[in-house]
């Protein structure tokens, strides 16, 4: 179900954060960035002068990471608030949904739509699509020798796992929730928008320095206590 926003949170990050402090992240990012790209550059260019092409799992884990970047990124990119970024009107569906609020959390079988992945309406499509789907068919193809492993998995999951089955699933919490963004982490998001942009894995919110403050265990309870709203803000 669909709702609109409620007013502003009365929460310490509502108020404008330092300039050093924001300066500090965007240099991180930045930072993260280049060497992440100059890691895989310089590890495609050995490979190519070994000629190891063939049967290299290396392909798999930076293809991962690769697409997981890129997801990271253009998931913190639809959070920039603007008239000119049609991704935040698109990603803003997201957000007015009342997540993690159901009575029975159990595994459930996708409706017949989403095999299709149509999700609901149309911008919660596109925002699956342009988000997830479309970085992992673009790094397969860049990347054949993962053999679209990357396309195979988010399929899978973003059909089968996502939504209230790990997502959105508040009693995922604990140890797990500091690798995986799933469950109270990505919850966490939802009422603290300028944190946890991390899907899938929270690597990338630890390398650019945009993982809430506090323990994972911790979540769960910031996660209840507050009964109303950021508004979607970027970094």
């Amino acid at each position: 179900m669909m709702r609109a926003l409620r007013p502003q949170q009365a929460d310490s990050e509502s108020n404008p954060q330092p300039v050093v402090l924001n300066r500090l992240k965007v240099t991180c990012y930045k930072l993260g960035l280049t060497v992440f790209i100059t890691s895989i550059y310089q590890y495609q260019k050995e490979g190519v002068r070994k000629g190891q092409f063939q049967d290299d799992h290396m392909y798999y884990v930076f293809a991962f990471l690769l697409w997981s970047f890129c997801a990271y990124s253009l998931h913190r990119l639809a959070h920039l608030k603007s008239v000119y970024n049609p991704l935040f009107r698109i990603h803003l569906a997201h957000h007015l949904a009342e997540y993690g609020k159901e009575d029975n959390y159990a595994f459930q079988w996708p409706a017949w739509p989403s095999y299709l992945l149509w999700f609901d309406d149309l911008n919660s499509s596109l925002d699956v699509w342009i988000t997830l789907v479309l970085p992992a068919a673009l790094v397969s193809l860049i990347i054949p020798q993962t053999h679209f492993s990357v396309l195979g998995f988010v399929y899978l999951y973003e059909v089968f796992l996502s939504e209230h089955n790990l997502d959105h699933n508040p009693q995922i919490s604990g140890a797990v929730t500091s690798v995986l963004a799933i469950g109270n982490y990505h919850l966490t998001h939802h009422h603290y928008p300028r944190y946890n942009y991390g899907l899938y894995l929270t690597l990338w919110d630890f390398v650019f320095v945009t993982v809430r403050p506090g323990k994972a265990g911790d979540m769960s309870q910031l996660f209840w206590q507050s009964m109303s709203r950021n508004d979607l803000i970027g970094f």
